[in-house]
């Protein structure tokens, strides 16, 4: 996967999908309204989501993720993705 640079707005920011992120993302997706709109499906486990990450971060050159941060909170609350 190519480095997506990472973008600091007043409120936001937008980094790299880390493999750490898996909890956090595990933790957002349990909200049935995260995944309403896109074609994912509610993790089971933290495990599942591990996969989701490392697959993400497996992605060839053309592809990239970032994970969304509110600059004051250190947690992962959403991600933008293009796995072409």
């Amino acid at each position: 996967m190519s480095i997506a640079p990472e973008i600091t707005t007043e409120r936001l920011t937008l980094r790299q999908v880390e493999a750490n992120d898996a909890a956090d993302v595990f933790a957002y997706t349990l909200n049935p309204d995260a995944l309403r709109y896109t074609t994912g499906v509610t993790p089971n486990s933290v495990e599942d989501t591990k996969r989701f990450v490392d697959g993400l971060l497996g992605k060839s050159e053309d592809a990239y993720a970032w994970s969304i941060l509110f600059r004051e909170q250190p947690s992962s609350v959403g991600a933008l993705l293009n796995s072409q």
